[in-house]
């Protein structure tokens, strides 16, 4: 009977350090930051983003209404557990304040491991496409690790 006990008190021990080291770390409250320069608000996902870049070339068989910005993004998985970063994450935003969301065909289309699990503390080099208007000019992105996060904002120049 100890035995089991001593093993049972051995299991949960360890299933609670499991649990523990699963948590993300504290909200932290970063709204805004910089090109190239790495972050978190709520502590799952780092994220930096890199570049901009505006074509009107198709992407592998995509052809974009207007033209095609690909944002460069490091992301940084905080956690032990693998998660999807997904593409939902992010919105641009041009000069006038009108939002778009990732192209989601151009980014399975481009190979984008957003759409696939990262694994805990696995770091990942992609991208995030935006179809936009020709005459729009991106100007920011806004960064949410979930729907409950304000999102940091971070200037495309």
């Amino acid at each position: 009977m100890k035995k089991l006990a001593l093993a049972l008190v051995v299991l949960l021990a360890g299933c609670a350090s499991d649990v523990a080291a699963d948590v993300a770390a504290p909200a932290v409250t970063v709204t805004s930051g910089t090109m190239g320069a790495a972050v978190t608000q709520d502590g799952t996902f780092e994220y930096t983003v890199t570049s901009l870049k505006c074509d009107p070339a198709a992407i592998k068989g995509e052809t974009p209404k207007g033209t095609f910005c690909t944002v460069g993004l490091t992301v940084h998985n905080l956690t032990i557990a693998a998660r999807k970063p997904g593409i939902s994450f992010a919105k641009a935003y041009d000069s006038a304040g009108t939002a778009y969301l990732a192209d989601a065909l151009a980014q399975i289309q481009s190979g984008s491991l957003l759409l696939d699990d990262l694994a805990g503390g696995a770091t990942i080099d992609d991208h995030l496409i935006y179809d936009v208007p020709k005459t729009a000019t991106l100007t920011k992105i806004v960064l949410s690790e979930s729907t409950t996060s304000t999102g940091i904002s971070i200037p495309l120049s």
